[in-house]
């Protein structure tokens, strides 16, 4: 595993919680939604006797179980993470590796932030290479 991947595990897995999020929510709204009962007093023919919107909770369950799980493994590796940038004696790599991998910037507004400091877009992009190579020697 290159250090970039590394840095990267903590977006992608930022990334695949939110989604675990938008999925609960719509579990959640279609949960406010309550399925019709049979009123003809006629037996429906099914012999499940479970109420039809205990599946539907379960899955909440174990989804909402699963995203405390992630959000746990994301916590863990954001440290690490972190540890693995703090470790780099430059300055500079360790706010551009920060910006980028911690706090998840896109590069214009690492650009933006750094451009504060007279650093050029080049110099910035530099420094994230410098930064990799460094963070690759310790991890």
């Amino acid at each position: 595993m290159t250090a970039k991947d590394f840095l990267n595990q903590a977006y992608c897995l930022n990334k695949l919680i939110q989604s675990h999020q938008r999925e609960l929510a719509e579990l959640e709204e279609m949960g406010a939604c309550i399925s019709s009962s049979n009123l003809s007093g006629m037996p429906s023919g099914s012999r499940n006797t479970e109420a039809p919107f205990v599946r539907q909770v379960m899955k909440k369950i174990d989804l909402e179980n699963q995203i405390k799980q992630e959000i746990a493994n994301l916590i863990d590796l954001k440290k690490q993470i972190h540890d693995a940038i703090d470790a780099l004696t430059d300055p500079k790599q360790r706010l551009v590796l920060r910006y980028r991998y911690i706090e998840f910037f896109p590069w214009g507004k690492i650009i933006d932030e750094m451009k504060d400091s007279f650093y050029s877009e080049r110099q910035i992009y530099r420094f994230h290479s410098e930064g990799l190579k460094n963070i690759s020697m310790t991890v």
